[in-house]
C-alpha cells in the first residue's frame, strides 16, 4: 500500500465507543479520520453536536462523520472496524465494495463471528470477504476502555499481524508516546483474538462471584488466574505461544476485571447473577456484552480441540440451561472449591 503520511484517509467503522475513541488517537497524530454513522439518528446526533452518541461528552473537531459508509471508506489508506461481533460480517459485507486495493484492515472487535453454525474471528471473516487481506490485516487488542483512551488515560494496546510492516502502519496511526502505547506482536491474530474474546467470559464469572456474600479480592485474584490459566491453553490449542499471553491482550487486559466497575461484562455478570437480567435482556443489551455470544464459540472450540475450560463451562450452564441466579451462585461456589 501507499506509504502512510499526516492527512492520510483513515475510516472507523461505525462510530461506536471504540471507533470513535480510535479515531481521537489518530486524529491526535493528524489522520484525517471519517467515522461512520449506522443510523440516521446517529448522524443527526453527530452533525449536532459533533460527538458520537456511544461517547458523549468527546468532542470530535477535525473528524468528518457519514451516514453512507462508502463516503466513510472511499480514499481511506486504513480501515478500522470495532463493529458488535453479531454484526462484523454484515459491515465487512457492506464496506468491501469501497475498500481501496492495499488498504488497511484492521479489527478491534473482541467475539466470535457466526456463520451457518461454525464460528470465525473477525480476521478469518476478512479473509473470507477480502480478496488478498492476508497481509494488510491486523488484530487490536488490549485493556482497552474506550472512554478511557477518548480522554487521554494512559493506555496501551497490541497490533497483531502477519505482516510486521502492517503492525507498524497501524502503530504510526494511533501509538502515543506519552498516553497511548501501542506494542506490535508479528504472527497469527487468530490465537490472539481468541484470547482476547476469552476475557470476555471470564468477565461475566467475575461478576456472578460478585454477588456472592463470600467474595473479596482474593476471589477475584483467584478467578483472575484460573483465567488466565485456561487462556494459555486456549492459546496453545490455537497455535499461538503461550507466552504471548503476558501481552497487553491476556494479563493486561485480564487484569482489568479484578474488582472492576467498569467492564459491561462483570456489570453484566452481577446483573444475572442477582436477578436483574435475563439472558434475553443481555443478549439485546443496547450495550455490548460479547461474553454471552462468545461462550458458546469457546464451548465449541474446547469440545472440538478436547480441552477443558471450566470456567467457560460455568458460564455457558449458567446462561443457557435455564438454571436461575441461585443455581448459578451455587455453580460459582463449586468452581471455586475445586482443585486445579
Amino acid at each position: 500500500m501507499p506509504s502512510l503520511s499526516p492527512e492520510s484517509k483513515v475510516a472507523y467503522l461505525p462510530a461506536g465507543e471504540m471507533g470513535t475513541a480510535l479515531a481521537v488517537k489518530g486524529r491526535a497524530n493528524s489522520f484525517h479520520g471519517t467515522i461512520w454513522h449506522h443510523s440516521k439518528e446517529a448522524q443527526r446526533h453527530f452533525d449536532t453536536l459533533h460527538e458520537s452518541r456511544r461517547l458523549r461528552g468527546i468532542k470530535l473537531d477535525r473528524i468528518d462523520g457519514t451516514h453512507h459508509i462508502g463516503e466513510a471508506i472511499e480514499g481511506a489508506q486504513a480501515v478500522f472496524i470495532a463493529s458488535r461481533s453479531e454484526h462484523f460480517e454484515e459491515v465487512i459485507d457492506a464496506a468491501r465494495p469501497y475498500i481501496e486495493d492495499g488498504a488497511l484492515l484492521v479489527s478491534a472487535t473482541k467475539g466470535f463471528v457466526e456463520v451457518d453454525g461454525k464460528f470465525y474471528t473477525p480476521t478469518q471473516i476478512i479473509a473470507q470477504q477480502v480478496s488478498h487481506a492476508r497481509e494488510r490485516t491486523a488484530f487490536l487488542a488490549g485493556p482497552n476502555f474506550a472512554r478511557q483512551i477518548a480522554e487521554g488515560k494512559l493506555s496501551g494496546t497490541t497490533v497483531v499481524s502477519y505482516n510486521l510492516d502492517t503492525a507498524e502502519d497501524v502503530k504510526t496511526i494511533i501509538h502515543n508516546d506519552d498516553l497511548f502505547r501501542v506494542d506490535i506482536h508479528q504472527g497469527d491474530p487468530v490465537p490472539a483474538e481468541a484470547v482476547s474474546a476469552y476475557k470476555n467470559v471470564v468477565g461475566l464469572i467475575m461478576g456472578f462471584a460478585q454477588t456472592l456474600p463470600e467474595y473479596g479480592e482474593n476471589t477475584g485474584a483467584l478467578i483472575l488466574q484460573k483465567g488466565l490459566a485456561e487462556a494459555v491453553t486456549l492459546c496453545t490449542v490455537l497455535g499461538g505461544d503461550p507466552k504471548a499471553v503476558m501481552e497487553l491482550y491476556g494479563v493486561g487486559d485480564y487484569g482489568l476485571l479484578m474488582n472492576s466497575i467498569t467492564s459491561r461484562n462483570v456489570r453484566a455478570g452481577i446483573a444475572f447473577g442477582r436477578g436483574k437480567k435475563n439472558l434475553e435482556e443481555l443478549l439485546h443489551s443496547d450495550i455490548t456484552i460479547e461474553g454471552v455470544r462468545t461462550v458458546r464459540a469457546i464451548r465449541k472450540l474446547a469440545r472440538e480441540h478436547g480441552i477443558y475450560l471450566p470456567l467457560a463451562l460455568t458460564v455457558y450452564r449458567v446462561l443457557y440451561t435455564g438454571r436461575q441466579p441461585a443455581d448459578a451462585m451455587d455453580l460459582v461456589r463449586s468452581l471455586l472449591r475445586r482443585n486445579p
